[in-house]
């Protein structure tokens, strides 16, 4: 018994050195002086499996951009849709002479549905110079790309974005999810600002099409389901800086799961990305994701165990002052306001929460829009 109680104690102590770095590095971020006049050529990418009830309305906001139309592209690829995702793809092609549409009718052999999705969509552009991806549930605003492009510096190789969950009810459910996704985001911009390239989100990502030719596009991870914006961010980052946009003009938004089931089965297949960390070169990254997840599981048993409940109370009440810590960095660099009463409970349900998300992550079964 004592040893595990040094072991989780030790894992909460550096979780807790992880948080006010991290929190430290937010802070570090700055939204930079550039000021570029010229518009280099750019190639939205999109992914869509089974969208309909979404894909209109980021069509829509990118038909928008307050960006030169002879100076970016709309490439969506069709992944072998089953609605009537192809036909809204269609519509907007005949009308939009810079919206291009890839459908897919077979699964490919050599690569994982979506990853060979964005390779046909970026394969079948006409070579921009940068290209961004989002996420066919997303919303946009009109100044998304003059904001991500214009994020880049000579020296910068990909930019990440802030992309949040839609709030549309509150539900518990919801709440959680746009905290949960909001952590994430804040955890990675805060490793961002000491230089260290851990991940993004595909929702809302900008990178030079010289790198992805130099890294050999998703070749090297072709079988991976999940994570083509983790290896993006990493891979990129080895040859070019990273940077993260912290312009509310490209703040991305993303439908929230519609149920429980949905929800775990999207963080599921997040989590499963930690797996190819153990290869990787970003180790504080991978030890970051492990004393998440041993100090929730030392808080559990805790809470559970009767003879060291009484550690339970302090070591909840510390963390979730440094949680908190993190969510004030966020909401300060982000500009959002945040309910103390949610961002406790959320505290509180990540004791079970990450828990259990660590062993399905293991022996779950990962799937992208239900693709069989």
């Amino acid at each position: 018994m004592n040893i595990l109680l040094i072991f989780f104690a030790t894992a909460f102590l550096i979780y807790l050195v992880f948080i006010l770095a991290l929190t430290i590095g937010l802070l570090r971020l700055r939204r930079g002086s550039e000021h570029r006049t010229d518009f280099p050529s750019v190639s939205v990418v999109i992914a869509a499996r089974n969208e309909e009830k979404n894909l209109s309305q980021l069509l829509q906001d990118l038909s928008k951009q307050e960006y030169p139309k002879d100076k970016y592209e709309v490439i969506i690829a069709d992944d072998r849709s089953e609605d009537s995702t192809w036909n809204i793809i269609s519509e907007y092609v005949s009308g939009h002479s810079n919206i291009i549409g890839v459908q897919i009718t077979k699964k490919s052999e050599e690569m994982t549905p979506k990853k060979y999705a964005l390779s046909r969509a970026i394969k079948a552009s006409s070579g921009g110079e940068i290209i961004l991806s989002t996420d066919a549930d997303c919303r946009i605003p009109t100044t998304w790309i003059h904001s991500m492009v214009h994020a880049f510096n000579p020296g910068t190789g990909i930019v990440v974005g802030l992309s949040t969950v839609q709030k549309k009810t509150n539900s518990l459910l919801n709440q959680h999810q746009f905290l949960n996704f909001f952590a994430l985001m804040t955890a990675n911009a805060g490793a961002i600002g000491w230089n260290r390239a851990w991940s993004g989100s595909g929702q809302n990502l900008a990178y030079k099409r010289s790198f992805y030719d130099k890294i050999g596009g998703f070749i090297s991870v072709a079988d991976e389901l999940s994570g083509d914006d983790m290896f993006l961010v990493q891979s990129i980052a080895k040859y070019a800086s990273v940077r993260f946009n912290l312009d509310s003009h490209s703040f991305v938004t993303t439908e929230p799961a519609q149920s429980l089931s949905d929800f775990f089965s999207q963080q599921i297949r997040w989590a499963s990305n930690t797996k190819k960390l153990s290869g990787s070169s970003h180790f504080d990254f991978l030890f970051f994701l492990l004393t998440t997840y041993f100090t929730n599981v030392g808080l559990l048993i805790s809470a559970l165990f009767l003879p060291i409940f009484s550690l339970f109370i302090p070591a909840i009440f510390i963390k979730w002052v440094f949680d908190s810590l993190l969510f004030t960095a966020g909401a300060i660099k982000f500009h959002f306001r945040l309910n103390p009463i949610q961002t406790t409970l959320w505290v509180l349900f990540q004791i079970i929460y990450i828990p259990m998300l660590g062993i399905l992550s293991l022996v779950g079964r990962l799937n992208w829009k239900a693709t069989p």
